[in-house]
């Protein structure tokens, strides 16, 4: 039985073949030498050394892939014949999830799972990270749609995302980059446009309004929320069908006519019992938008 992560993971990567109009990735280019193609299934993962699967670093690389930017993961081969992950993990994982069965790999021999440990050490200790922003803004330059739509529809809103280094991330710049993914997957440009342009509304001006858990709960507000009436089938298609912009009035009329600033609602989601129990800053602030219009959201499963 595939995990919650494993069934998010085959999602996101079901909707990168359908955006790319295919059943599969196409096979990596061959590699001469010590590289050798080998099955992705006769891989396998020591994890008294390794690190879990990171699903939102899979996600990422399922997608922005490319083979030309997948680097050769590193394969331990045994005594015993079995072949041990050192580097590349989660690009494997990323890979098999879009249909992927066989990749170029360099194999080293390997006398168990302390020299594995030592050279995963060594490859690992010495990359430098890359931020965030660092990754979207290389997207960007790429013409990576899912960054295009991103970038246009935030700037279509009045905000803008820091690209260069040292520019401030308060207002009009938004650095939630892991929550717009999130937007835009749930309902693409438009419901971007939506919640940044309901924050516009809302509390222009004001920096605690860019913040991860402000757009989070916002765009749960508007997710779940009933707006007292039922749901017709296939509502998440159509929730933001033109009908609903009286709605989208409400809210703002609502949050506005109660004076509710951004550094307030902040400060309640962050003090809330929903926070310190296990809850996510963004639910607390959807249950305090909810509060605040007097509508009847659905409570989380």
């Amino acid at each position: 039985m595939l995990s919650p992560a494993e069934h998010r993971l085959d999602k996101r990567a079901a909707t990168k073949l359908k955006v790319e109009n295919i059943n599969s990735v196409s096979a990596q280019p061959s590699h001469k030498g010590r590289y050798q193609c080998i099955t992705v299934t006769d891989l396998q993962v020591d994890y008294s050394y390794q690190r879990k699967l990171v699903e939102r670093q899979v996600a990422q690389i399922i997608d922005y892939f490319n083979w030309d930017a997948f680097s050769t993961p590193v394969v331990g081969k045994r005594q015993s014949g079995g072949l041990y992950i050192i580097d590349g993990q989660q690009r494997i994982e990323a890979a098999l999830r879009l249909g992927v069965t066989k990749v170029n790999v360099e194999i080293v021999a390997s006398t168990g799972a302390k020299f594995e440990a030592n050279l995963f050490h060594q490859l690992n200790a010495r990359k430098t990270r890359l931020t965030k922003i660092e990754i979207f803004r290389s997207a960007l330059k790429a013409d990576n749609q899912f960054a295009v739509d991103i970038y246009s529809a935030v700037c279509a809103a009045g905000f803008d995302i820091p690209l260069e280094p040292g520019v401030t991330g308060k207002w009009p710049y938004v650095r939630a980059l892991s929550r717009l993914e999130r937007l835009y997957k749930d309902g693409g440009s438009e419901l971007i446009i939506t919640v940044l342009s309901m924050i516009h509304d809302m509390w222009e001006g004001e920096d605690d309004a860019v913040r991860e858990d402000v757009i989070g709960g916002l765009h749960r507000f508007i997710k779940f929320t009933r707006y007292n009436e039922r749901r017709p089938a296939g509502w998440l298609e159509g929730y933001m069908a033109a009908r609903r912009l009286i709605r989208r009035d409400r809210i703002v009329e609502a949050v506005t006519a109660k004076k509710l600033t951004a550094e307030g609602l902040h400060i309640k989601a962050s003090n809330s019992k929903e926070a310190s129990s296990g809850y996510s800053r963004a639910e607390a602030v959807q249950r305090i938008l909810d509060e605040t219009c007097s509508f009847h959201s659905r409570k989380k499963a």
